[in-house]
C-alpha cells in the first residue's frame, strides 16, 4: 500500500455529517446510542449507516423523498472521526484506481449490474485482512438523477451534489444536535 508511512494518510480527518430520519428515530438514537445499519448489498457503498457530509438540507430531502418518506423528518448533526488511511474516499485518486480494480473481479449482479456495495465491502475487507487496516467510513460525490437535482441558479451549469458517508464503524460518530427539517432545497 502506497500511503504506508505517508504523513498525511496517518493524519486525522473530523468530517461534519448529517442523518436524515425520523424525529421519533433520531430520539432513539439520541437516547440509546443505537443505529440501525442498512444491511442490504444493493446498497451503493455497502453495509453502513449512511449520512450526508454537510449538508442538513440532503439529509432532510432524503428524510422526506427517500425510501422511508417520514411525515415528521429531522437531521442528526454529528462528527465523525478517523485517521485518513481508515477512509475509502472514492475522489481521491487512489481509492477509484483501487475500486476499478476489484470492481473488474466480481461477477456482474442478476440484473447484468456492477455491485457497488458489495464491491466496498470486499475492499473493506481485504483491507483489514492484508493490511490490518479497519475501514471506518466509506466517502464518495452523489450526484441524483437529473430531476431531483435543484440547481444553485438557473443559468449555472451547477448542480447541488452532495457527498455522501457510509460508516461502517458507528464508534466513530458524535452525536452533536438533532433538528427538525423544513424549508430545505427541493
Amino acid at each position: 500500500m502506497y500511503f504506508k508511512d505517508d504523513k498525511w494518510f496517518e493524519s486525522d480527518v473530523l468530517i461534519e455529517a448529517w442523518h436524515g430520519t425520523s424525529c421519533e428515530n433520531a430520539e432513539k438514537i439520541v437516547r440509546n446510542g443505537k443505529w440501525k445499519i442498512s444491511e442490504p448489498e444493493e446498497e451503493w457503498l455497502g453495509r453502513g449507516v449512511y449520512f450526508v457530509e454537510g449538508s442538513k438540507s440532503w439529509a432532510c430531502i432524503w428524510a422526506k423523498k427517500g425510501k422511508h418518506r417520514y411525515k415528521r423528518p429531522c437531521a442528526i448533526r454529528c462528527f465523525l472521526k478517523a485517521k485518513r488511511k481508515e477512509i475509502i474516499d472514492l475522489t481521491h485518486d487512489y481509492w477509484y484506481k483501487v475500486f476499478q480494480i476489484f470492481r473488474k473481479k466480481l461477477p456482474l449482479s442478476k440484473e447484468n449490474k456492477p455491485n457497488d456495495g458489495k464491491v466496498i465491502d470486499l475492499m473493506c475487507k481485504y483491507y483489514f485482512d492484508r493490511e490490518q487496516i479497519k475501514i471506518k467510513l466509506v466517502r464518495a460525490i452523489y450526484v441524483p438523477g437529473e430531476k431531483s437535482i435543484p440547481k444553485i441558479a438557473p443559468w449555472s451549469h451547477f448542480a447541488k451534489s452532495q457527498v455522501q458517508i457510509c460508516v461502517k464503524d458507528v464508534k466513530i460518530i458524535e452525536i452533536d444536535r438533532v433538528e427538525k427539517c423544513g424549508g430545505e432545497l427541493e
